[in-house]
C-alpha cells in the first residue's frame, strides 16, 4: 500500500496524519505532518466490505449464542479473535495492491 502524501510525497507510514480544523472551522480534516496539506483517507473496496462484514458476523453470533444458550470457553474466544486478526492481516496484505494510494488530496477543503 502506498502511504505517500499526494502533496509532498512524504512517507506517512510512521508519521501519521494529524487532525486539524478546516479554514472555516466547521469540520476536522486530516493534514500531512510534513507539509500541512489536506488529506482524505482512501480505503480499498475490499477493506470497506471485509471489516464491517466481520463486525456484523460477530454481532450475529453473539445474538445467536445469547438466544440459544451456547457458551464458549475463553480459549475458544481467543482463538476466534486470532483468526479474525489473521484474516484482517491477509486482506490488508494480499488483496490490497502495492500501488494503492492510502491517502488522496482532500477536495472538499479549500486550502
Amino acid at each position: 500500500m502506498n502511504t505517500a502524501c499526494p502533496h509532498c510525497a512524504a512517507d506517512l507510514r510512521l508519521r501519521k496524519p494529524v487532525r486539524r480544523s478546516d479554514p472555516g472551522g466547521t469540520r476536522r480534516i486530516l493534514a500531512c505532518p510534513a507539509c500541512g496539506g489536506a488529506l482524505a483517507l482512501h480505503p480499498h473496496p475490499a477493506e470497506k466490505f471485509f471489516f464491517p462484514g466481520v463486525l456484523l458476523a460477530l454481532l450475529g453470533l453473539n445474538i445467536y449464542s445469547g438466544f440459544s444458550g451456547i457458551k464458549i470457553s475463553p480459549t475458544g474466544a481467543v482463538l476466534m479473535l486470532a483468526l479474525i486478526f489473521a484474516a484482517a492481516f491477509a486482506v490488508r496484505r494480499l488483496l490490497v495492491p502495492k500501488d494503492w494510494r492510502r491517502y488522496v488530496a482532500d477536495r472538499s477543503s479549500k486550502d
